[in-house]
């Protein structure tokens, strides 16, 4: 019933309701059954074979029969290594062979199948899979639960479709015009450390400014191998309060990282200050940060969403690796 109750919802609010799509055949069905797929989430696709709807945000859901080959590009990303910091019942790691991916948005993310959770975790529940970042969240207990929860909202009016911002938003959080960095920004900058000591710039209400060790592997592709090097990279990570006034009504956006996985050495954090104040206007698109580069404002192609990216300085990239 959660595919008929959302199709309905498009069809009497968007401008214009997507095309409604077949559903999956048996055969395909059988062969996502055999791979271990859940029950629930094969009997959905039997009903509707994926969507690109404005209604989910930023994921367009595969059809069942994409999901394999999905599968397949993924695990490419498992050389990459290392650990997941969970929100929810999800195994700490980078990636695991027993997520299959069932959508995907235009960064290369990924919303996933989890078919192996840890204690506590119900097992077909929803994690997702961010290919540059850490954090692992449970989205929903099941696909069933997801698409009943979003029904749900769409039917109460907890999401609307937002005529100016042209997607679906919360009207709760929504009153108000977008933030400046004005409007967001502290006069100050704050050096942060953890337990054992490495500092990482912390700009307040902002986000937080650190090192990124993004870490070598050599990637097989039709049969070539190409060796990626390690390297340090500039990374911002903006706040709630930032992603929440760039973003009016849009809930769920990331804040900063976890402090264990971001640092900077030997900044000259009161020249920084200075030239980030020096560049702060009422409407400053971008962010100037003296000899390392600028923090730009961009929206979303796909899901209009505003984030805060940095546009490193060539000589901040050389001098992270010489």
């Amino acid at each position: 019933m959660s595919w008929k109750r959302i199709q309905a919802w498009e069809k009497a609010h968007l401008p214009k309701a997507p095309r409604k799509r077949r559903g999956a055949t048996k055969a395909v069905a059988d062969q996502a059954i055999a791979m271990g797929l859940p029950e629930d989430y094969v009997a959905r696709m039997r009903e509707t074979d994926g969507s690109d709807s404005p209604v989910f945000g930023r994921w367009r859901l595969y059809a069942l029969g994409e999901v394999p080959e999905a599968w397949r590009n993924l695990q490419e990303w498992s050389v990459v290594g290392g650990a997941g910091v969970p929100t929810g019942p999800v195994r700490p790691v980078y990636l695991s062979p027993r997520w299959f991916p069932i959508g995907s948005d235009i960064d290369g993310d990924r919303l996933c199948l989890d078919l192996d959770p840890a204690d506590g975790g119900h097992v077909g529940q929803l994690v997702e899979f961010l290919h540059d970042d850490s954090p692992r969240r449970v989205v929903a207990t099941s696909f069933t639960a997801w698409l009943d929860s979003l029904a749900d909202d769409l039917e109460t009016g907890r999401m609307v479709w937002d005529v100016d911002l042209k997607r679906v938003t919360s009207p709760a959080t929504a009153p108000g015009p977008r933030a400046t960095w004005e409007a967001v920004a502290e006069r100050a900058l704050e050096v942060l450390a953890d337990d054992e000591g490495k500092a990482r710039l912390g700009l307040p209400r902002l986000g937080v400014l650190g090192v990124h060790y993004k870490k070598g592997f050599t990637l097989e592709f039709a049969g070539r191998s190409q060796v990626v090097r390690p390297v340090r990279a500039l990374a911002f990570w903006a706040s709630e309060d930032l992603l929440a006034a760039l973003n009016p009504g849009v809930a769920g956006l990331r804040g900063p990282k976890p402090a264990s996985s971001a640092w900077l050495e030997g900044l000259d954090t009161a020249a920084l200050a200075a030239g980030v104040l020096d560049s702060i206007g009422p409407t400053t698109k971008a962010m100037a940060l003296p000899g390392l580069g600028r923090l730009k404002v961009v929206t979303h192609k796909q899901t209009g969403e505003r984030r805060v990216v940095l546009e490193a300085a060539r000589t901040a990239r050389d001098r992270l690796n010489p």
